[in-house]
């Protein structure tokens, strides 16, 4: 065909500041939603009805939600495709599925 790898930008098509603007804020999202599904997994009741343990579980998956959701969106924009390729959405969607796992076995 024309030689060039499928998700390559093409030739002459400068993508450094690129990775930058996108990469920063995508880097800050999924690390924001990577410590919310540590702490709801890592969190447990020390009793069975400990209201604040489960208020605390919830919220991280709510707030991991919230983070990766926006990670996840940028991560498909064709400019993110173009500067990272496709291996940026995959840690959000695995975050959204960890984080709506959680809170929905409270």
């Amino acid at each position: 065909m024309n030689g060039r790898v499928p998700g390559e930008p093409p030739a002459g098509h400068e993508t450094g500041c690129l990775r930058w603007v996108l990469g920063v804020p995508l880097f800050l999202l999924e690390l924001t939603a990577a410590f919310c599904c540590w702490a709801a997994l890592t969190v447990r009741p020390s009793y069975p009805g400990d209201a604040g343990a489960l208020a605390g579980i919830a919220a991280a998956c709510l707030v991991a939600v919230v983070a990766a959701a926006p990670a996840l969106l940028i991560a498909l924009t064709r400019s993110a495709r173009l500067a990272f390729g496709r291996w940026p959405a995959v840690p959000p969607v695995v975050f959204l599925l960890i984080a709506s796992g959680r809170l929905a076995t409270l």
